[in-house]
C-alpha cells in the first residue's frame, strides 16, 4: 500500500523538491535504510513495511545536516512549513525507494 498522498507529490514537486531527492537519492537511501535497519533489530521477528518506517524517517531527515541546507534553501518558505515537506519526503522515499533500502 502506498503510504505517498497526491498533495505529498503536489507538495514536493512544485517546491522542487524532487530535484533535491534526485540530486541527493543515494543519501536518502541511505538514512531510510537506517532507519529500516534500526527498526528491523528492534522488532527481529516482525516483517518490517514501509509505514513502520514512516515516522522515524521523517525524524531522522528533521535532523539530517543536508535535508536541513535543502530546506532553507526554500527560501520562501516558512520554517513551520518543515514538517509538512519532511514527512511528504519521507513517505516519497519509502514508497519509491522500498526495494533499494530492503537491499
Amino acid at each position: 500500500m502506498s503510504l505517498q498522498k497526491q498533495t505529498d507529490y503536489d507538495i514536493l514537486s512544485s517546491w522542487d523538491f524532487l530535484k533535491d531527492y534526485h540530486t541527493h537519492r543515494e543519501k536518502m537511501i541511505a538514512l531510510a535504510r537506517s532507519v529500516y535497519i534500526t527498526i528491523g533489530s528492534l522488532f527481529e521477528d516482525t516483517v518490517v513495511e514501509p509505514a513502520d518506517c514512516e515516522e522515524a524517517l521523517a525524524q531522522v531527515l528533521s535532523a539530517d545536516t543536508l535535508w536541513n541546507k535543502v530546506l532553507r534553501k526554500k527560501y520562501h518558505a516558512k520554517p513551520t512549513l518543515y514538517k509538512t515537506f519532511t514527512e511528504a519526503m519521507a513517505r516519497h522515499i519509502l514508497d519509491n525507494e522500498w526495494e533499494h533500502i530492503t537491499t
